[in-house]
């Protein structure tokens, strides 16, 4: 059988070069890379980026035999993989350009693929993706409007819808498509997720719990509700059952925790009175950082949980900043917490956090 890699040279004046390979063996990986560098030998300045992009786009293989590589179907597939190879880049790569250039790749060949077809749902979902990925988020939700008409069943069309909406403050929309979601799949624990995150969004606090507190019924794995069941209880009152789901969460997510989750449970654990705990994720995500890639949206959390309040308005700047670049971070759902202040904190209603909280999403 055939393969076709595609191997980008950037995203500034999109080029490629394409392999047909009977086999995707290393000898053949290496000349693919080769023949892309030979490309832009007059641009050296673009062939080190080459060697990176190649790594996260490898999984951009069509079968030449069955689909034609520049059919709408095809072109979907792979603005589908850049859209993921974008968000993969934005967790291991210092360098958020890398991710940004993926998500242009993904969003121009989502486009094209529309342009040949424009029904072909999983488009529309690689195109709002990529766009929210770059706080494009008008272009975001209106293509992930179109993938939910077409498709209204679909999880994961009903799960971008709605957390985008939440996201950008429109909580009646939200609500009625995680509503929605959970009428088509009511035994789904990601559907009961996704109406608890809406309606902890809309700070809609006990439909919120109860929500979150099925999915975990349903799916008891599932460590974000737990943290999210955390937040809930807290803002009820009841301290002692957010303890138990905190620590829930984190000994879900174990030693393989995300900086994400250790920021937001660092900070959890700070408004329950576990300054102790929240200290150690601290250390422990500082101790990440010298290891991986940590987003500026993750430390402003952080920094809050151990009560380093300017250090967080620091970070969160930088995190707004890049967000105005259109560039990808790591940190995108703890910026969201923080957006909508999820968690009650009276902190983040001091006028320089409220000023950078209403500039996240406004980059269109």
């Amino acid at each position: 059988m055939k393969v076709l890699f595609r191997w980008l040279a950037n995203a500034g004046n999109p080029g490629h070069c394409q392999v047909l390979l009977r086999r995707p063996t290393a000898r053949g990986l290496a000349l693919a890379e080769s023949n892309a560098r030979r490309r832009v030998a007059a641009r050296p300045a673009v062939v080190s980026r080459i060697v990176m992009l190649a790594v996260f786009t490898m999984p951009l293989v069509t079968t030449a035999q069955l689909v034609p590589p520049e059919s709408p179907v095809a072109l979907a597939v792979q603005a589908q993989e850049h859209a993921a190879a974008a968000t993969r880049a934005a967790s291991t790569e210092p360098d958020s350009r890398i991710a940004a250039d993926l998500a242009a790749q993904a969003i121009g060949t989502a486009r094209h693929a529309l342009e040949l077809n424009n029904s072909i749902g999983i488009a529309y979902l690689a195109l709002g993706l990529a766009y929210r990925q770059t706080w494009q988020w008008e272009e975001a939700l209106a293509a992930f409007e179109q993938a939910y008409q077409l498709n209204p069943s679909d999880p994961n069309t009903a799960f971008n819808v709605s957390w985008l909406q939440a996201f950008s403050g429109n909580y009646d929309r939200a609500l009625e498509v995680a509503e929605q979601a959970v009428a088509y799949n009511p035994v789904s624990a990601n559907a009961h997720r996704d109406l608890g995150i809406v309606n902890a969004y809309a700070g809609q606090l006990e439909p919120a719990l109860a929500a979150l507190q099925r999915c975990t019924e349903l799916e008891p794995s599932i460590g974000v509700c737990h943290i999210y069941q955390g937040f809930m209880l807290f803002r009820l009152g009841d301290n002692a059952n957010a303890e138990r789901a905190l620590r829930e969460a984190e000994r879900l997510f174990g030693e393989s925790m995300s900086p994400a989750a250790a920021s937001s449970l660092a900070h959890a654990y700070s408004r329950i009175g576990q300054g102790g705990d929240a200290r150690r994720l601290f250390e422990r995500l500082t101790a990440m950082g010298e290891e991986r890639v940590v987003g500026a949206g993750t430390w402003p959390l952080a920094y809050l949980a151990i009560g380093e309040t300017l250090q967080a308005a620091d970070w969160l700047e930088r995190a707004v900043e890049k967000a105005e670049a259109h560039l990808p971070d790591e940190g995108f759902f703890n910026m969201m917490i923080i957006k909508a202040n999820v968690q009650g904190s009276s902190v983040l209603e001091q006028p320089r956090f409220v000023e950078l909280r209403n500039r996240l999403g406004a980059t269109n």
